[in-house]
């Protein structure tokens, strides 16, 4: 799997993302939409076994299947950050249909 610029557990933790869990479909929609609806932002990204730690025999026989989701706190109401504009191409945004 090709590493993505950005993908970094510890460049996300610094950006203030928090790794929340490993999920893949159909429950991976489930989870991102609950915690949108919680008021979180919400980025998916592609699942590295190199960025586990301990036991990671359940994900290698269908690594692809299975992406990272990450939260964190949307910006307050009023602040500078322009809302409604994903960060990167992992930000899930839109549309719920592809992680179904």
């Amino acid at each position: 799997m090709t590493k993505e610029l950005g993908n970094d557990p510890s460049t996300l933790e610094r950006e203030g993302w928090e790794r929340r869990t490993i999920a893949s479909k159909p429950r991976l929609a489930e989870i991102v939409s609950t915690y949108r609806q919680l008021g979180f932002e919400v980025r998916v990204v592609p699942l590295e076994l190199d960025h586990l730690e301990g036991c990671n025999e359940c994900f290698k026989g269908d690594v692809d299947g299975y992406q990272v989701i990450y939260t964190r706190k949307m910006p307050p109401e009023g602040s500078n950050v322009v809302s409604g504009e994903p960060s990167d191409k992992n930000q899930v945004s839109g549309s719920l249909d592809d992680l179904y």
